[in-house]
């Protein structure tokens, strides 16, 4: 890719992302709706413990202005949204030692919470649906002064962390390229109509992933589950992570702020990471699903930080991608894929991986001036 072609798709890119991504007026907004929540939960369960937490977009600092607000009301043992950090400094504060909880209390009836979120008149929130009799029990709102669509369930608390990974790997980078390109990436399979794990495609959080695992294959971010960065980080600290366990899965993974800072500027001083640029990056995520990785073979982890083999992977199928969760490891995000018996969704998903790298290689060839019509091609319907 010539300097000028990189330099124009860097900008073309930029533009679109920054215009996609929420303003900092909008993600206070969004916060400020959490409090909101976080005050009907504190009124109506007082001294147990509960609370909402936030997880999904907004949470990983990769909300658009439209997105919804996902959070989760979670029981008494609320700790197990917290990290191993939030853990082991609650223990401080105690004086003691930290405990380990993985069963929760039981959160109160929906009822009660949905009757609360629509005391008074007016009232901040309408109720739109309440899913009770489910694995996970979800109260769909409005919060009718800024027409924010939430989701608000029960005691599923994995992704509550997950969601706080993603936020770190965005947060590391020091020259702020994985939230455009994760914007970018969603917003094409958007367009392409590949981002429905309702309907045969993968969900957003699997392109997500996929955009981290690219990004650690080319030295831009590092794997924030290694065991060796984790014992880096336990004597920086000067003290063991304290075991995090949710629903039997053991949850490590780093997100301290300052040791993550630290940690980024030594690999920007020493040059141990990758510079390139967002228009380089674009087109090697689409080149590198498209006809690099083999999905035969293995499948994305970003717990690993490589590819993860197939062989003896329970969650896997043969002939289907595979995209590991990165703390319920047998987990396949693809197992929305083929659920009728064909992989029609699939063949989708490489067709348009496929469609996406031929329509930057053509324009890396066609000049600088073309990229703008370019990627609006790429993103088109």
């Amino acid at each position: 890719m010539s300097e000028g072609a990189d330099a124009s798709l860097t900008k073309a890119a930029m533009d679109i992302a920054r215009m996609a991504l929420a303003t900092p007026e909008r993600v206070d907004e969004y916060l400020a709706i959490a409090a909101e929540l976080q005050a009907v939960a504190r009124r109506l369960c007082r001294g147990s413990g509960h609370r909402v937490a936030l997880y999904g977009s907004v949470a990983t600092g990769l909300a658009s202005a439209t997105s919804d607000l996902d959070c989760v009301f979670v029981g008494s043992g609320a700790r197990a949204s917290m990290t191993a950090d939030d853990v082991r400094d609650e223990a401080r504060e105690r004086g003691g030692k930290s405990r380990r909880r993985g069963v929760f209390a039981a959160p109160p009836p929906m009822k009660n919470l949905e009757r609360e979120l629509t005391k008074g008149s007016p009232t901040a929130f309408r109720v739109v649906e309440a899913i009770g009799f489910a694995r996970i029990p979800i109260l769909r709102l409005v919060h009718t002064p800024t027409k924010t669509d939430i989701d608000l369930s029960f005691n599923s608390v994995v992704g509550v962390h997950n969601s706080r990974l993603l936020h770190s790997y965005v947060c590391f980078d020091m020259l702020n390229r994985v939230a455009p390109l994760v914007t970018l990436v969603k917003r094409w399979a958007k367009a392409r109509r590949i981002n429905d794990s309702s309907r045969d495609t993968l969900s957003s959080f699997a392109y997500t992933l996929m955009v981290v695992f690219f990004l650690q294959q080319r030295g831009v971010l590092p794997n924030l589950q290694a065991p060796g960065l984790l014992r880096a980080y336990e004597r920086w600290r000067g003290a063991p992570m304290p075991a995090v366990t949710v629903h039997g899965f053991k949850l490590r993974y780093c997100a301290d702020e300052e040791f993550l800072g630290k940690l980024a500027e030594f690999r920007l001083e020493s040059r141990r990471f990758s510079t390139e640029s967002i228009g380089s990056l674009l087109l090697g995520f689409f080149t590198y699903y498209a006809s690099v990785f083999d999905w035969e073979q293995h499948a994305v982890s970003v717990r690993l930080g490589r590819p993860r083999p197939r062989k003896g992977w329970e969650a896997g199928v043969r002939g289907r991608m595979g995209i590991e969760d990165p703390f319920e490891n047998e987990r396949d995000l693809c197992a929305t894929l083929g659920k009728n018996g064909r992989l029609r969704g699939q063949e989708r998903i490489f067709s348009e991986l496929g469609r996406a790298r031929d329509i930057l290689m053509r324009g890396m060839s066609g000049g600088a001036g073309e990229l703008g019509a370019v990627l609006e091609e790429l993103l088109g319907k």
